[in-house]
């Protein structure tokens, strides 16, 4: 018979055996144990441990249930947001930033102080930097593209319609440390279409996973061109209302100031008769002269009347004008400088645009200065400034000046600030500044502080694609 003391070891190993195997089997999910089990082991403390150990496995079942439970619907949503994602009516790229930071910090730092967000090569060497995980369905379909790959091995072209700034824009305001960006902007496809877009670039708000980003890009194309045809719309219809005012104020002249020449006419022709029958030919001579003068002014009211309503409705040439020889042309063949008068211009623009149309404003407003000179001798003068899509060109005399409360007024048509018998002219030729000027998309305006001389200013569109003449009503 084997000593108990020496049986000790041996049943504690085979125990400890059992207990390892049994935790195995927990592992695996395939311990199996129960009461009657448990009751058949001897009451020495294995009953406890047993007891446990298939408490342990109760606990173990139960999270595993759980852990698959959670599991499932974690794919579910998965798959869910995958699908939404896919269904979205907006291009969304999944992209890491981890490249574009680093590149980012190296571009700044060399950029020589020109702003890196304003230099193509540069832009694209920090996009080419981001590493795009996922384009969802519509993403590709902007592009043009099937497979993300296709998209990102393209980068340097997609980016490029707009010289880089769009990109460019996005990656300076990630420098900056903004966690949500939008900007307009173009980008080209893969089959070399430009699109219109608007991007958004949005980052996490936590410290955590710092390198993940979402780019949205929105196909604004179809919303530009609304946008477009409702500002045409509207411009149509500001035009219509004042074509209809202008009318307006075209048949209040006809019928009010054309109404005293015709009055004088008929009041000379009168006197003519009576002379006539009285035998005086010597007022009837005068008389007649003064007829032909009131006739020939009647004529250049109706001639400048007619110029007046024909802007907007002829087509004139778009052609490259040298404003300084067109000047010189204005001085030496189109007006009649009197003696003691200079007409002079600082460096003037070459540019495309309606050479006739420039000319004739020019020509009114130098016209004008002369008529109402109230000096034997003066000085007139021209200028030219830029100011956004405009040239400003101002026209200065130093004649006896304007009142501020008459500065509207002198706009109007056969307007004038002295007597008819005082100055020659219909009173048309500021008005008929006003009007070109206007459908140039510009303004004209007295400038300077009452007193002594004044100056002219009127805006012309620096590009012919500005020019808006002849498309009115």
């Amino acid at each position: 018979m084997v000593d108990r003391a020496e049986d000790v070891p041996a049943v504690e190993e085979e125990f400890v055996q059992q207990i390892c195997d049994l935790l195995f089997d927990i592992s695996q999910d395939s311990f199996q144990l129960d009461d009657s089990a448990i009751e058949a082991e001897p009451d020495d403390g294995r009953r406890a441990v047993f007891t446990g150990l298939l408490m342990l496995r109760d606990e173990l079942s139960f999270q595993n249930e759980q852990r698959s439970a959670a599991e499932a619907q974690l794919r579910h949503r998965e798959a869910r947001t995958r699908a939404l994602i896919d269904l979205a009516k907006v291009g969304i790229w999944d992209c890491s930033l981890d490249g574009v930071r680093e590149t980012l910090a190296r571009v700044r730092v060399q950029s020589n102080g020109v702003p890196f967000e304003q230099r193509l090569e540069v832009v694209r060497e920090v996009t080419r930097s981001l590493v795009v995980h996922g384009i969802n369905r519509e993403g590709l379909s902007q592009m043009r593209a099937e497979r993300v790959e296709d998209v990102v091995a393209r980068l340097d072209d997609v980016i490029s319609a707009d010289g880089g700034r769009l990109f460019g824009g996005l990656w300076k305001a990630l420098a900056e440390g903004e966690h949500r960006v939008e900007l307009e902007g173009v980008l080209n496809t893969l089959d070399g279409e430009q699109l219109a877009v608007l991007v958004g670039l949005t980052l996490p708000q936590s410290d955590v996973e710092q390198d993940v980003a979402i780019i949205t890009v929105s196909d604004i194309t179809a919303h530009q061109a609304r946008v477009a045809a409702e500002q045409e719309a509207a411009r149509r219809t500001e035009e219509l209302a004042r074509v209809n005012t202008e009318v307006e104020r075209l048949f209040y002249a006809v019928a009010h100031d054309l109404r005293s020449p015709l009055r004088a006419v008929e009041t000379l022709a009168s006197w003519i008769g009576e002379d006539l029958e009285a035998g005086d030919i010597d007022e009837v001579r005068t008389h007649i002269a003064t007829l032909r003068g009131r006739i020939g002014r009647l004529d250049r009211m109706l001639n400048d009347l007619l110029s007046y309503a024909k802007i907007g409705r002829t087509q004139h040439p778009v052609e490259l004008v040298d404003v300084g020889a067109l000047l010189e042309e204005i001085r030496t063949s189109m007006v009649q400088l009197p003696d003691g008068f200079e007409l002079t211009w600082s460096k003037m623009p070459v540019f495309e645009t309606h050479r006739t149309l420039l000319s004739q404003v020019f020509l009114n407003l130098v016209g004008n200065a002369l008529k109402h000179h109230d000096r034997d001798s003066g000085a007139i003068t021209i200028d030219v400034q830029e100011k956004n899509e405009h040239f400003v060109f101002r026209v200065s005399d130093d004649g006896p000046g304007i009142e501020s409360a008459y500065r509207q007024r002198i706009f109007g048509l056969f307007s004038t600030l002295k007597r008819r018998d005082e100055v020659e002219g219909s009173g048309m030729g500021l008005a008929f500044v006003q009007k070109v000027v206007r459908r140039m998309g510009g303004q004209v305006q007295v400038e300077g502080p009452e007193g002594r001389g004044v100056t002219f200013a009127f805006e012309w569109p620096k590009s012919a694609a500005h020019l808006r003449v002849g498309q009115g009503p």
